[in-house]
């Protein structure tokens, strides 16, 4: 279940009791319509090589499955140059962007676009070849991005070979997986925080 996952990876965090959301769902006052978390998965270009390609949206596809098997999450994987914005304007939850390759420019420049809605979590997978990410800081990145994590390899063509530091809004992860490879840890890792910071804001 959710909680098993996050414990897994200790990101589970039990609501306290004198949570007024906690109490409420105790006291049967519950709302007519459920909040839910909407989690859209951009994949990258679609020029890769063919084993590349049906990789990495594998990789997608299982994320957003192993979401959407989750109550009050609903889960979307699209192509990088999909237009989301109603999508994003109708959720009435947590929002949380994930983006694969040239998927981390989507993320940025959907976040440019909807500038008065919060996004609560942007996850950047092995956005390297961007002039955007190897600049990408906290005071660079669009505003109304609560939280983001970047998995980055500093060997990967196209990367200028800086090490970015992580502050404040925005944190670097380095990784040495290769271009596409997401292995079962890293989508485990990326699932789980989405369910820990999409219940948050569901519980």
């Amino acid at each position: 279940d959710r909680r098993g996952l996050l414990a897994k990876y200790g990101l589970y965090r039990p609501v306290p009791a004198t949570d007024p959301q906690h109490v409420q769902l105790q006291a049967g006052q519950t709302s007519s319509v459920a909040i839910k978390t909407t989690v859209i998965l951009f994949k990258g270009l679609q020029t890769v090589s063919e084993v590349e390609r049906l990789r990495a949206n594998s990789a997608l596809e299982t994320m957003a499955s192993q979401i959407n098997a989750e109550k009050n999450f609903k889960a979307t994987v699209v192509n990088w140059e999909t237009k989301v914005q109603d999508m994003i304007r109708s959720a009435n939850g947590p929002i949380i962007l994930v983006g694969f390759s040239k998927g981390v420019e989507s993320i940025l420049t959907t976040a440019l676009s909807v500038p008065s809605t919060k996004i609560n979590l942007a996850l950047f997978i092995d956005g390297y070849y961007t002039v955007t990410l190897n600049s990408l800081n906290n005071s660079t990145m669009p505003p109304n991005i609560q939280k983001a994590i970047d998995w980055y390899n500093p060997n990967a063509f196209g990367y200028n070979g800086s090490k970015p530091k992580s502050s404040g809004r925005i944190s670097h992860k380095e990784t040495l997986i290769a271009h596409a490879d997401m292995p079962n840890y890293l989508i485990n890792q990326i699932v789980g925080l989405v369910l820990q910071v999409g219940g948050e804001g569901t519980e």
